[in-house]
Order: C-alpha cells, then sequence, then structure tokens
C-alpha cells in the first residue's frame, strides 16, 4: 500500500507533513546554540515520503568586516569575525545551520563576493544534485608549524589536514559538521594566527568522510593580487 502523505490540515491545530517540513520562518529568536540543536536534526531514512525538489544553497563570504547575511534572522545579530580566528568558523557553521532548516537544501556551496560562475547555473546545479562526492580540499602539510600551535588533544598531528575554505558539501556532511561535539571544541583553543578556517573542515572530512571526498574545490582561485586571506564576512 502505497504511503499517501496528509497534505492538508483540517483545522489550525492540526499540523500537516508538509507544514512540518517548513522551516522556521525567517525572524525565529533561537539563538545559536538552540539553532545548531533544531539544524542538526535529520531523517535516518533516506528519500522522502513526497516529491521534494532538491536545492543547492550559497552560503555567501563578503568582505564586511562584519558577517552580516542577508537572511533577515541575523540582521539584528550580525557578529564580529577575523581573519585567522575560529570566529571565522564559528560564522560559517550558523550560516549552514540556518540552511539546513530547509529541508529541501541537500548540497551548500561557500562563495565570496569575488566569484565568478563558469558556467550557468544549470550546469553548476546538475553537477551537484547527481554527484556522490563533497568538494573539500585535503591534504598533509607535515611542515606546517601551526599543528603545534596549541594543545589538541583529540587530533593527532598525522591526523591534521590542510586546505582552503572553500567548499561545496551535501546534506550529510553539512548536519555531521555542525553537529560536531568531537573535534570543533579543539578548536576553540586556537589562540593566535593558527587559521582554523584552513583546518577544521579539511581535517573533520578526512577524519569522517574521507573515502567520498574528491580532495579537492569546486572553485579557483586567482591569486593574481598577491592576497592570500579570504573576506572576513558571512553571508547567505
Amino acid at each position: 500500500m502505497q504511503y499517501e502523505p496528509n497534505i492538508y490540515s483540517q483545522t489550525s491545530d492540526i499540523v500537516g507533513f508538509t507544514d512540518y517540513l517548513k522551516p522556521p520562518k525567517a525572524f525565529h529568536d533561537m539563538n545559536v546554540e538552540e539553532l545548531l540543536w533544531r539544524a542538526s536534526i535529520s531523517p535516518r531514512i533516506r528519500g522522502h515520503p513526497l516529491h521534494l525538489v532538491p536545492k543547492v544553497a550559497f552560503i555567501k563570504v563578503d568582505g564586511n568586516a562584519r558577517m552580516h547575511p542577508e537572511s533577515p534572522v541575523f540582521h539584528e545579530r550580525s557578529q564580529e569575525v577575523e581573519w585567522g580566528k575560529v570566529s571565522l568558523i564559528e560564522a560559517v557553521r550558523g550560516l549552514l545551520a540556518n540552511a539546513l532548516l530547509d529541508i529541501s537544501n541537500q548540497h551548500f556551496v561557500l562563495l565570496s563576493e569575488t566569484c565568478i560562475p563558469l558556467y550557468n547555473f544549470s550546469t553548476v546545479y546538475s553537477y551537484l544534485i547527481n554527484s556522490t562526492r563533497t568538494f573539500v580540499e585535503v591534504f598533509d602539510d607535515p611542515s606546517s608549524v601551526r599543528y603545534y600551535l596549541s594543545n589538541y588533544t583529540r587530533i593527532t598531528v598525522d591526523q591534521w589536514r590542510k586546505g582552503w575554505a572553500w567548499f561545496a558539501i551535501d546534506r550529510e556532511v553539512a548536519s555531521e559538521s555542525i553537529s560536531d561535539r568531537q573535534y570543533f571544541p579543539e578548536f576553540l583553543k586556537c589562540k593566535g594566527h593558527c587559521f582554523p578556517d584552513e583546518h577544521y573542515l579539511p581535517t573533520f572530512v578526512h577524519l569522517k568522510f574521507a573515502a567520498r571526498n574528491a580532495n579537492r574545490t569546486l572553485t579557483w582561485v586567482d591569486w593574481s593580487k598577491g592576497h592570500t586571506r579570504w573576506s572576513t564576512g558571512a553571508r547567505t
């Protein structure tokens, strides 16, 4: 017998299935911890009992010195972020969590205000939606002294990885990363410029999703201006 979801509510007190799947209103009052908890709720059964058009969420990083997303939920709580500090990955985690509230978002791409698409949207969408890979640059840099800047008790030197900040990840990786309570707290110990934006996600993906990661990004970076840092703001 084919399952027929309850699409329409008979009274205002009854929530139908499609109503349940709707993301919270943009002007929600959740704080960061509540947002991360809410966004970490994920179905364990693959597939959906109704037709769902998968979407790609583009998380934009701008050139301002403050994290101030276009989404109204963040308009009254902009966050100071700084290049090379943990505040940058905290901001990205918050943006991922907000995008995860929409069950239709199946892939998440981090961009900057200077990113220019090399292909049309339909090509990019098709490539991401049909891919079984995540796209996070991951490589070992044994010569880097950054590995020794803090006392990381849960991450050994041989597990540490590096990569550029730009990523394209699927819903599972995004959900697992914002739910991470094992490795992310280690980066809160970061003192000085230990560049967690170049290390947290590459290290996390290496430890949890190495088999399905492409070990590369989908973003080509132009370093002709000699600029070695990404922009220090975030918006979605």
